[in-house]
C-alpha cells in the first residue's frame, strides 16, 4: 500500500514537471531549474533550453548554488565520472540565460505577439491584452510612469537597455515593447523570472 502511494505521488511530480536539484535535493518545477550536461571533451555545459542529448543534472537556477557544485567540484559526483566545468561556467549560465530571454522576446516579434512603440501600445491597449511590458531600463522616467499606467495589470520587464531590446527585435534600439496575452509572453515571463533568480544573488554580492 505504502509503495502505492509512493509511486502515485511520483506520477503526479512527472506531470508537474518537478526535477530535483542535486545540489539541494529540493524538488523544483523545471523552470526554476538548469540543466547540464558533459561533452565528449569531458567538460560540464549548461543546457539552458533542456534539450541536449545525454543524461543531464539539474541545479536550481541560483549563483550561490550552481558556484557552489563548481568550487566543491560536485559534479563528477553528479555524473559519476571525472569532468571539469567550462571555463567561468558561473558567468556563462547568466549570459546564455539573458541570451534565451531576449531570443524569445525575438520569436515572439517575428510570431507576431509584440507590439512595440509608444503610440502603437497605445493603440492596442484599447483592442488588446497584454500579459507582459517590456520596458527599457534607460527610458524616460516620464515615459514609463505613462505607458506603466496603461499596463498596470501587465508583468513588468525593465532588466535591458533599449539597445539590447532593439538588437533583440531587429532595430536599432526600442524603448516600449508589449507581448500580447498567450503562449508566448507566459513562456517568456518564466524565462525572464529563471534570469532573474540567477542574477538577482550577483546584485547582492554572492
Amino acid at each position: 500500500m505504502k509503495t502505492g502511494n509512493k509511486s502515485k505521488k511520483q506520477s503526479v511530480k512527472a506531470e508537474q514537471g518537478e526535477r530535483r536539484c542535486f545540489i539541494t535535493g529540493f524538488p523544483y518545477s523545471k523552470e526554476e531549474l538548469i540543466r547540464f550536461v558533459v561533452g565528449p571533451d569531458k567538460l560540464v555545459y549548461p543546457d539552458i533550453s533542456g534539450k541536449l542529448d545525454g543524461r543531464g543534472v539539474w541545479i536550481k537556477s541560483s549563483r550561490s548554488i550552481v558556484k557552489q557544485a563548481v568550487e566543491k567540484k560536485l559534479f563528477s559526483k553528479a555524473f559519476h565520472q571525472d569532468v571539469k566545468p567550462i571555463p567561468e561556467l558561473v558567468d556563462k549560465v547568466e549570459q546564455l540565460l539573458e541570451d534565451h530571454c531576449l531570443h524569445l522576446l525575438g520569436l515572439a516579434n517575428k510570431g507576431g505577439y509584440v507590439v512595440s512603440g509608444y503610440e502603437k501600445l497605445r493603440e492596442a491597449s484599447h483592442k488588446d491584452q497584454f500579459d507582459v511590458l517590456v520596458e527599457a531600463s534607460d527610458g524616460s522616467r516620464e515615459g514609463r510612469e505613462k505607458i506603466e499606467r496603461l499596463f498596470s495589470e501587465s508583468f513588468l520587464v525593465d532588466d535591458w537597455s533599449s539597445e539590447k531590446l532593439g538588437q533583440s527585435l531587429g532595430h536599432d534600439f526600442c524603448v516600449h515593447v508589449g507581448i500580447k496575452s498567450g503562449k508566448m509572453a507566459q513562456n517568456f515571463k518564466k524565462e525572464v523570472l529563471r534570469y532573474r533568480s540567477f542574477k538577482e544573488e550577483r546584485r547582492e554580492g554572492s
